[in-house]
C-alpha cells in the first residue's frame, strides 16, 4: 500500500475517471460575514455568531448561527446574503433548515429558501418562537453555485 504524507497539486484531481465530469477542481473552506441583515419579520435585534462554508466543486454547504431578539411570539424571519451566488438553473425552493433555540414552538424547525431566484445570493430564513426573548437561529444549508 502507498501513502502520501502531503500532496500539493497545481490542477484538479480526477475521481472515478479522466473526463471533465470527474474532476474535483475546487475545495475551499472559509468564513463569511453577513453584510446585509435587512427585511426581517418580528425582529428587534439581530447579530451574527458565526458563519462558515465548505465549497467542494460547485456545491456549497453553510453552517451559521444568529442571535435573534423577537418582538413577539410566532413567525420570525430574517433575510441575508450567501457567500456565492446560486446556480443559474437553481429553482426557487427549499435549500436548508433552521432551528430556534431555546425558545422554539412545536414548529421549531423552519425553512430556508432562495427567494430571489438564480444567480443571486439572497436567502429567507423563517421559524417560530414561543418567547419574545433572545434566541439563536442555527442554520444548515446546501446549494449549488455556477
Amino acid at each position: 500500500s502507498s501513502r502520501f504524507k502531503e500532496l500539493y497539486l497545481s490542477g484538479g484531481v480526477y475521481l472515478g475517471g479522466t473526463g471533465s465530469a470527474n474532476e474535483l477542481d475546487v475545495y475551499e473552506e472559509g468564513t463569511f460575514s453577513v453584510s446585509s441583515l435587512t427585511g426581517h419579520t418580528n425582529v428587534s435585534a439581530l447579530s451574527q455568531h458565526y458563519a462558515v462554508y465548505t465549497k467542494i466543486g460547485s456545491l456549497i454547504h453553510v453552517q451559521a448561527a444568529f442571535a435573534v431578539v423577537p418582538v413577539s411570539t410566532g413567525k420570525t424571519s430574517i433575510h441575508f446574503s450567501m457567500p456565492f451566488a446560486f446556480h443559474s438553473s437553481t429553482n426557487v425552493g427549499l435549500i436548508g433548515l433552521v432551528t430556534a433555540y431555546p425558545y422554539a414552538t412545536n414548529e421549531a424547525s423552519g425553512y430556508i429558501i432562495n427567494f430571489t431566484g438564480s444567480n443571486n445570493t439572497q436567502v429567507y430564513v423563517e421559524t417560530n418562537v414561543s418567547v419574545a426573548s433572545s434566541t439563536t437561529f442555527n442554520i444548515q444549508m446546501t446549494y449549488r453555485t455556477s
